[in-house]
């Protein structure tokens, strides 16, 4: 997978620590996140905390598309590594707000990803079943070294009823960078429906809950119950 340049990744950080104005994330094919602007705003400085841990959403609804969708920006205080490692879990990535179950049912699935996987979801409501690919990449630096990551997870198999498909759009985008030794960026974007259990507040709690899930492992707490 070919890297991004420097000065790319120099502009990425800058905006993700808010130096100056927001620019384009570059990544390569199959890596881009959802959208080239994440409309969400980072959690402001407090004192004695440059970089609270803590993320900001805001959402919508798509009137061409018909999708609801939520973007989020926050920092968290770990390492890159780290932090990619936390999204590497699949309960953590699980919308398991909706779901009575979830399995990795196959690995290595996108051929120039550093880690891919297809997580097979059962609805709690309905027990309807249907399939995400998840896909990471450090886009920026190496597996063992990242400045950049990018997650993105895709509907592979939608859920159906009577063969009719339930889901039209179910996609997601993480994008880490490497704010210091210490801090990370994190900017998520959300795309979803229409279906029956879509809206943008869900959008938006999806990436609070995976946010959220991605700090207790990294505090070495229990996952969040809903």
């Amino acid at each position: 997978m070919p890297l991004i340049g420097a000065v790319l990744a120099l502009a990425g950080l800058c905006s993700s620590v808010a130096c100056g104005p927001k620019s384009t994330v570059t990544a390569p094919q199959g890596f881009a996140p959802l959208d080239p602007v994440n409309q969400a705003v980072l959690p402001a400085a407090t004192a004695g905390d440059t970089y609270p841990e803590k993320i900001n959403t805001v959402q919508g609804h798509d009137t061409t598309t018909g999708y609801d969708w939520a973007d989020g920006e926050g920092y968290v205080q770990a390492p890159i590594a780290a932090v990619w490692s936390a999204l590497q879990n699949d309960s953590v990535l699980a919308n398991r707000r909706e779901l009575s179950s979830w399995m990795v049912t196959k690995t290595n699935v996108y051929p120039t990803a550093d880690m891919s996987f297809l997580l097979t979801c059962v609805t709690a409501e309905d027990s309807l079943q249907f399939i995400i690919e998840w896909r990471e990449a450090a886009t920026v630096g190496t597996p063992k070294a990242p400045q950049t990551v990018i997650v993105r997870g895709d509907l592979d198999q939608s859920a159906m009823i009577f063969g009719t498909n339930v889901m039209t759009v179910l996609s997601d985008s993480i994008v880490l960078t490497e704010v210091n030794a210490q801090t990370t960026a994190y900017a998520a974007i959300r795309h979803r429906g229409p279906d029956a259990g879509s809206s943008p507040a869900a959008c938006a709690q999806f990436i609070t809950d995976v946010y959220s899930s991605a700090l207790a492992v990294l505090h070495n707490q229990p996952l969040p119950t809903y």
